[in-house]
């Protein structure tokens, strides 16, 4: 890889073959907490990374907001082809751990941010309420 750490993907047929594989990451520590895969064989990956050159595309967010942001990257599936990468998070630190992608096309992260200006909208709890708060994230239209 390129960092301290560095998450990974990795797709295995079922007799145990790896049939594609790359590094997540760029020159920090990235962790990929989670993935899914979506009904058109997309692979969704989240976690966090404290890597300012972490591959980007298509990103809602360009650059890294604190220590440490949560991501998103998505890679079509089979390929490896990044075809979405972004950061999510605030001046603090912010870590994702759980994704889910509705039949409906949106990705839904999960996670805890210490940054009282984590992008909101439209937001059921508007305030920054304690040293790290929960959030969800909906994110559509990539």
């Amino acid at each position: 890889g390129g960092g301290t750490l560095d998450g990974f993907y990795a797709k295995i047929d079922s007799g145990g073959l790896l049939l594609h594989s790359t590094y997540i990451g760029g020159t920090g520590s990235d962790v990929a907490t989670s993935i899914k895969v979506d009904a058109a064989r997309r692979a969704y990956v989240t976690g966090d990374t404290s890597s300012a050159n972490l591959p980007l595309f298509g990103a809602m967010q360009s650059t890294i907001g604190g220590n440490f942001d949560a991501f998103l990257t998505r890679y079509d599936v089979p390929g490896l082809p990044l075809t979405y990468g972004s950061f999510l998070g605030g001046t603090a630190s912010d870590q994702a751990f759980g994704i889910a992608v509705t039949p409906g096309g949106a990705t839904i992260i999960g996670g805890v941010t210490a940054s009282p200006n984590f992008p909101r909208q439209s937001p059921f709890q508007a305030n920054y309420a304690g040293s790290i708060d929960g959030f969800i994230t909906s994110i559509t239209g990539f």
